[in-house]
């Protein structure tokens, strides 16, 4: 008995030490409560770190939005700083000065300031010269009249497109005046087409009536001539063109050996010279038709003169050639003989002009002969 009541106390005290120990339930619950706590603070904070993200995020996306605004205000500022540098730049260029292109060679730019229209004195307009040339191809000829250019002048202050559309340029064409070019001898001046070789060059001179006060201040004088594209290439200041007293001092300038030349031909001819024209012309009279009229010049002794013209031959006949009948003509005067022209003058009183007719003395043979160029005195081109 006292055996069996031992093994059973055993028993018992091995089976409650090897038993799980256990907690009561208010203890559990206090653990649950404090895990729940720790893991809403969890949760808050990451919330509080998302919030803080978010925020980052928001004030990075505008700083990059202001940044790249920014970017786009300064490009488009450069944009338009380039622009106003290329407009500048092509402003300045299209003002720049050009003499030379291609072909085309401008010499210069004179002003007669002493010329008046004859059928309008009170005209404000100025006689103007464009002196240039014209190079032919080396493989070519080509054709160039004296007559077809234009000008156009323009303030640099105007945009050259606002300019065009605005239809502010003044544009003037040649003109001919006759007896221009006179004093230039050297220049071509004509309606008719010059014929220029190959590979050689011709000096050309053409006439303008222009404002005067369109040729002074900051211009741009710019040109064009049909089959001369180089000749639209061209551009020169009014600053750069030369204001002269007269003719002859723009003849000086424009073209001094020439002029110097037409000086000498216009100069008396010594005794020896004019005696052996006078042998040949007196007691004769020249015939020639030009601009659709026809031209008499009859000579007689001592030194006179008679001048006929209309539209036929038979308006110009005339009996006989000497001093009786020469000088009871409407158009009569005396003559001198210079070193290139027999100068036909009529008498003050008349409204004629004088009458320079060009003359040549050759040798045929032994013989000496003398030649007139009646078509250059009244050539209406000229």
């Amino acid at each position: 008995m006292k055996k069996t009541i031992l093994l059973l106390l055993t028993f018992t005290f091995v089976a409650t030490a090897c038993a799980a120990p256990r907690t009561s339930p208010n203890a559990s619950d206090a653990v649950s409560g404090r895990g729940q706590e720790i893991n809403a603070q969890e949760d808050l904070s990451n919330t509080q770190d998302g919030a803080n993200n978010a925020q980052e995020d928001f004030n990075n996306t505008q700083d990059n939005a202001q940044e790249d605004l920014n970017n786009t205000q300064d490009g488009a500022n450069n944009a338009n700083n380039t622009n106003n540098t290329v407009n500048t730049q092509d402003n300045a260029d299209s003002n720049a000065e050009v003499f030379q292109y291609g072909a085309a060679e401008i010499f210069g730019i004179y002003i007669d300031d002493s010329y008046r229209d004859p059928a309008d004195p009170e005209s404000v307009n100025r006689l103007v010269y464009l002196c240039y040339s014209i190079t032919a191809p080396e493989r070519r000829s080509v054709s160039i009249d004296s007559r077809s250019a234009s000008v156009t002048i323009r303030d640099t202050r105007q945009n050259t497109r606002r300019s065009a559309n605005n239809n502010i340029n003044n544009i003037y064409p040649s003109e001919r005046i006759p007896g221009a070019c006179v004093w230039l001898p050297d220049f071509y001046y004509s309606d008719f087409l010059n014929e220029i070789p190959a590979g050689h060059y011709v000096w050309f001179a053409e006439t303008f009536l222009i404002p005067a006060d369109m040729l002074s201040g900051n211009k741009i004088i710019t040109f064009s001539k049909p089959g001369l594209p180089d000749f639209e290439r061209l551009r020169v200041s009014t600053d750069s063109v030369t204001w002269c007293d007269n003719i002859e001092q723009l003849a000086s300038l424009a073209d001094p050996d020439g002029y110097a030349a037409e000086l000498n031909r216009r100069a008396a001819a010594d005794d020896g010279i004019a005696e052996r024209v006078r042998e040949r012309i007196n007691g004769r009279a020249w015939t020639v038709q030009a601009g659709g009229i026809y031209y008499r010049v009859a000579f007689a002794a001592p030194e006179h003169f008679a001048f006929f013209s209309g539209e036929s031959r038979d308006d110009l006949t005339v009996e006989e050639f000497n001093t009786d009948t020469l000088h009871k003509q409407e158009n009569s005067g005396t003559y001198q003989i210079t070193n290139g022209y027999i100068l036909c003058q009529f008498p003050e009183d008349s409204n004629n002009q004088s009458i320079f007719i060009p003359y040549a003395l050759e040798y045929d043979g032994p013989n000496e002969t003398l030649s007139l160029d009646l078509y250059a005195a009244f050539d209406p081109d000229k």
